[in-house]
C-alpha cells in the first residue's frame, strides 16, 4: 500500500483495518508484472526492517553484558 500497488476500499484510518475486494486481489494475483512489483516491495520492506535490528539495541544492555564478562574473566585469572 505504501508503494501504491494496492488501494483499500473506502477511506480507512491510517492505523485501521483495510479491506480489499477479493475479485481485485484475484485479478492482480494473475498479473505477472504487478506480482513481481509486489514481491519486490515485500523484499525491500523486510530488508530495511532487518537492517535496523542491530542499530536499535538499547545502550543500557551493552555495558551490563560487558561487566558480566569482565567479572567472569576476573574469576579465571585468580
Amino acid at each position: 500500500m505504501a508503494k501504491g500497488l494496492l488501494k483499500p476500499i473506502g477511506h480507512p484510518a491510517h492505523n485501521g483495518q483495510k479491506y480489499f475486494l477479493a475479485a481485485t486481489l484475484e485479478d492482480l494475483r494473475r498479473d505477472e508484472k504487478w506480482f513481481g512489483k509486489a514481491s519486490d516491495a515485500i523484499v525491500e520492506y523486510w530488508r530495511h526492517k532487518n537492517s535496523r535490528k542491530g542499530q536499535d539495541a538499547p545502550e543500557s544492555r551493552r555495558p551490563a553484558l560487558q561487566s558480566a564478562d569482565r567479572a567472569g574473566f576476573a574469576d579465571t585469572e585468580n
